[in-house]
């Protein structure tokens, strides 16, 4: 089995399985993650274009690009949240169809990085003045340091090494630049009510659980100053909504096209927004 991916070490209590997965919590960090590393080749095959358009099998979407109305209204109010200078560079980690990106100023230099092929491409087709890389953030050649802004939208749970990652994003931001990321809160009090049938308990796609101490813990090591985090709403197509219940409770519910029109703020107060500073 598998070592804990923030410490390293290999004491853990088994809690559960989920999905044909061991979820584990690491004895030394207390670090609560998937008991299992998965391969490049892993990473090459599952964040294919059926991660992203009839996933029901992996529990992702149904159609990641129906829901670009709502995605652009949260992404457009972290950007306003972010408070953002009139200009700089900003490198979106996961950028999935770069719908973020989008919703920052032509004044900004907008970089990508997507480890899915497919949505790669559509971020490069829907920024077209913006540099998408396909691939790792270990692997793609960024200058160093160059950015003013890196983030990781709902991103960090899906890496099998995610303090290389906020190292490595520590080394190319500018000094004084900001990390912001979102992830599940796994101490909030939605999470624990719902034990291991939390809806981001969700492997093999999320690998990795942090509460706001974990994380902020793991930011402060790595030198970032200045930790903020909040547990802001965000917006949903209905359609969403319904599809997760469905394909993760396994619920008898339709999915009328009508819901997809609908947006919905939600915010059951277990996902995390941090900002940190360089």
């Amino acid at each position: 089995m598998s070592q804990c991916r923030l410490c390293g070490a290999d004491t853990k209590f088994f809690l559960f399985q989920k999905f044909g997965y061991r979820i584990v919590r690491c004895l030394d960090c207390n670090l609560i993650y998937t008991d299992f590393h998965p391969s490049r080749y892993f990473f090459d095959q599952y964040y294919s274009k059926n991660y992203f358009q009839a996933g029901g099998k992996k529990r992702s979407y149904s159609d990641y690009a129906a829901e670009e109305a709502a995605l652009r209204i949260t992404f457009r109010k972290r950007a306003r949240r972010l408070r953002l200078p009139a200009q700089g560079q900003v490198l979106d980690l996961g950028c999935a169809y770069g719908f973020f990106l989008m919703e920052l100023p032509p004044s900004w230099r907008k970089f990508g990085l997507e480890v899915s092929r497919y949505a790669a491409k559509l971020a490069q087709k829907n920024n077209p003045d913006a540099t998408i890389k396909n691939g790792t953030l270990k692997l793609a050649s960024f200058p160093n340091p160059k950015f003013d802004l890196v983030t990781l939208w709902d991103v960090i749970e899906h890496l099998d090494q995610p303090k290389k990652t906020l190292e490595l994003v520590y080394r190319l931001l500018k000094p004084g630049g900001k990390i912001a990321l979102t992830t599940g809160d796994v101490d909030s009090v939605f999470a624990k009510l719902q034990g291991s049938h939390w809806h981001l308990y969700n492997p093999p796609q999320h690998l990795s659980f942090f509460s706001g101490r974990t994380l902020s813990g793991l930011l402060e090591t790595i030198g970032y100053k200045n930790i903020r985090a909040n547990h802001p709403a965000a917006n949903y197509p209905l359609s969403y909504l319904l599809y997760k219940l469905k394909n993760l409770y396994r619920l008898p519910l339709s999915v009328p096209a009508f819901a997809q029109k609908i947006i919905v703020p939600v915010n059951l107060g277990d996902i995390m927004f941090i900002e940190a500073d360089k």
